[in-house]
């Protein structure tokens, strides 16, 4: 089994007193570091949902259609790319058990109902129907379908835990970010420009690809095929993700803006959503465009090209 680390706030910052106060539910959904008797999982996304609560805090016994909707509600990615991500861990790393079948008559047999952004577009309506009625049905199945983050640290050729992680140490389970791994990538200095001061305020999608390609080259054991798509797709949804409403400044390509790294302190070092997640506006981090699996997937041949000329002619 994974070694567990549960000092999760390894930035060593003050816990904040209303990082969520945006979200309808804030006192519901508030931040709080798992005691040492949770389960986690070597992503940041999903332990930022089980720190807040949108998934089971305990990080345990996770349900298909939970995960999906917490996903879909707080990253705001779209219907068919939450089924992809869920059934990935789901299929690699769950457990199926036969029990005494019950009706649950929430949305997606799953653990919490939110209430919906005004924006919501009509697929996404369709698709919360589509997966209301997908719940319906798994709800009177004697089969349970369940999940504990920690079994998304196996390593394998059939599991999805990787080398090259921008924070997690190769070759080894891991839960929990390196205190080394995290302090080296939030202090990477990758454009010239940026030389002259002592720390970098934020990464672009060259910076992102740069440090990616320097943590491939620091595996010993490159992750290949599915697991090197994996590494790099992971990078382009964390950009996708983080980058914030205000890319609009920069324009509408998936590959303009930029991630502060103060938001990556937050979500790596402390597992929680970023300062003004919830907040309205231009200056609201969430997502406002949703998230397709095409958007990471162009994203993530990008950086892979970006990083190897980088090496290639540095």
């Amino acid at each position: 089994m994974a070694t567990q680390l549960f000092a999760r706030n390894v930035t060593g910052f003050r816990e904040p007193q209303s990082a969520d106060a945006k979200e309808p539910h804030s006192d519901k959904f508030r931040h709080a570091f798992p005691p040492a008797t949770a389960n986690r999982s070597p992503c940041p996304a999903l332990n930022t949902l089980a720190n807040h609560g949108f998934i089971s805090r305990t990080g345990r016994n996770l349900r298909f259609g939970e995960v999906i909707q917490a996903i879909n509600h707080v990253y705001n990615l779209s219907h068919p790319f939450c089924v992809l991500l869920a059934f990935g861990g789901f299929i690699t790393c769950g457990r199926l058990r036969l029990v005494a079948p019950r009706f649950n008559p929430s949305p997606i047999h799953g653990h919490q109902v939110y209430n919906r952004p005004s924006e919501q577009s009509v697929w996404s309506k369709l698709g919360d129907r589509i997966l209301g009625a997908i719940g319906f049905l798994i709800g009177l199945s004697p089969v349970s379908w369940t999940l504990d983050l920690d079994r998304l640290s196996q390593r394998g050729f059939f599991k999805i835990a990787h080398n090259a992680s921008l924070v997690h140490p190769n070759n080894a389970p891991s839960t929990s970010p390196d205190p080394k791994l995290l302090a080296d990538f939030l202090a990477y200095k990758p454009r010239v420009e940026d030389l002259s001061i002592s720390k970098p305020t934020s990464f672009k999608l060259i910076d992102i690809a740069k440090y990616h390609e320097l943590r491939m080259d620091a595996s010993h054991s490159k992750p290949e095929g599915i697991h090197g798509r994996i590494a790099s797709g992971e990078c382009a949804l964390m950009f996708l993700v983080l980058r914030g409403k205000g890319r609009s400044r920069f324009g509408d390509k998936t590959t303009d803006g930029a991630v502060t790294v103060s938001h990556l302190e937050q979500w790596f070092g402390q597992e929680r959503l970023p300062d003004g997640w919830w907040d309205l506006g231009e200056d609201g981090l969430r997502p406002q465009k949703t998230i397709k699996i095409s958007d990471a997937r162009e994203l993530a041949v990008k950086i892979e090209q970006l990083g190897k000329a980088h090496i290639s002619h540095p």
